[in-house]
């Protein structure tokens, strides 16, 4: 397994694992194409790096960390906004809940906290340690941004991820609703 920064090569299949294992989430069902863009526009961030997991000659996890989220919101608008309302064109129902999204709890902290705000392994690549080693390659992304601390939120019935965050030493913080979700806050140290 080789852990490595995304290319523009990676984007296609890092999107696609994004929509099918984080399919949950909000920028998820934007669709493919929002997600080759987001990308795409992370690429070129300074507090934000995407790492691609790499074997068998294909992608099969990545992990985004990024410090100081706050920019996020205002960046998804300034340079998605024609993706988004294509998408809102087709989903109207996503409405509410991407206008909810600069209010997640993360986005409005200050201070050096890094976060993990995505980490996805193809269903026939976990527990073989590809998640732990995206987020030790994580930590030290989160050392060059001088973060002391790391995050990562994760809804409460996703089981098999809480228990994850627990094995690899990662406690829990907070708690917070969004979107009528209960949403757990797991910290570790750098």
């Amino acid at each position: 397994m080789i852990i490595r920064k995304l290319t523009k090569k990676d984007i296609p299949h890092a999107s696609r694992i994004h929509r099918d294992i984080l399919d949950q989430g909000v920028i998820s069902h934007l669709g493919i194409s929002f997600l080759e863009k987001f990308y795409w526009v992370l690429l070129k961030q300074k507090n934000i790096t995407t790492l691609v997991a790499y074997e068998d000659d294909k992608v099969v996890g990545f992990a985004t960390a990024a410090c100081d989220l706050k920019s996020i919101p205002r960046l998804i608008i300034r340079q998605l906004w024609r993706k988004i309302l294509i998408s809102l064109i087709k989903k109207p129902f996503l409405f509410y809940r991407l206008i909810q999204m600069p209010f997640y709890p993360s986005f409005k902290q200050d201070g050096r906290i890094g976060e993990i705000f995505s980490l996805a392994v193809l269903p026939d690549y976990q527990r073989r340690g590809i998640g732990t080693e995206l987020i030790k390659h994580c930590r030290k992304e989160f050392r060059k941004y001088q973060c002391e601390l790391f995050q990562v939120s994760v809804r409460k019935r996703i089981k098999s991820a809480n228990k994850f965050y627990l094995k690899i030493g990662l406690s829990s913080k907070s708690r917070a609703k969004f979107l009528g979700e209960e949403i757990i806050f797991y910290q570790g140290k750098i």
